[in-house]
């Protein structure tokens, strides 16, 4: 029998995790882009463990697969932004979870990714472990499979109506339409 692990001891390695990299703030994302958890160094200003800033990231990294598959590549596991100030660290850890790590331009992104390769498994099985407890009522609805056939069958009804039709313009070689 597996025992759940609680929520605090999720929360004590995400932040025992942004020390280890040194991280200005780390957040924990369902693939919906609803957050879980999130960590900030003291000082940081930034915006916080914001819905925006979760579906923010869910977005980018769905555009990601998507270049993948434009790409012919099956999927993208992580991607990262590189600023002037920052960087931006964005991992898959399990199949229900993203990982966003933001820390200073000026610091070695290969470790980020060593300590992030070492550290997901960990984190991806005590997310699950929660996630399966029947008394944590915080499982997104992501991970909900009812939720999940409704949300594809209401897509699908959505765009098989006759009535939408999709506009789609030409782009000449020159860029222009």
């Amino acid at each position: 029998m597996t025992i759940a692990a609680p929520m605090g001891l999720i929360d004590e390695r995400l932040q025992d995790f942004a020390e280890n990299v040194h991280a200005q703030y780390v957040i924990i994302i369902d693939v919906s882009g609803a957050v879980v958890l999130a960590a900030a160094e003291s000082g940081y200003s930034g915006g916080g463990a914001s819905p925006a800033l979760g579906a923010t990231i869910a977005g980018a990294f769905a555009s990601a697969q998507s270049m993948a598959e434009l790409m012919g590549a099956a999927s993208f596991t992580s991607i990262s932004f590189t600023g002037p100030v920052s960087q931006l660290y964005i991992t898959k850890i399990g199949a229900n979870w993203l990982l966003g790590i933001l820390f200073a331009s000026g610091a070695h992104e290969g470790y980020v990714r060593m300590i992030t390769a070492q550290r997901e498994q960990e984190l991806s099985q005590l997310l699950a472990d929660y996630c399966r407890d029947p008394e944590n009522t915080t499982v997104s609805l992501a991970q909900d499979e009812s939720f999940q056939s409704a949300f594809a069958s209401a897509i699908h009804d959505l765009f098989k109506d006759p009535d939408i039709q999709i506009q789609s313009e030409t782009v000449r070689e020159n860029g222009a339409y």
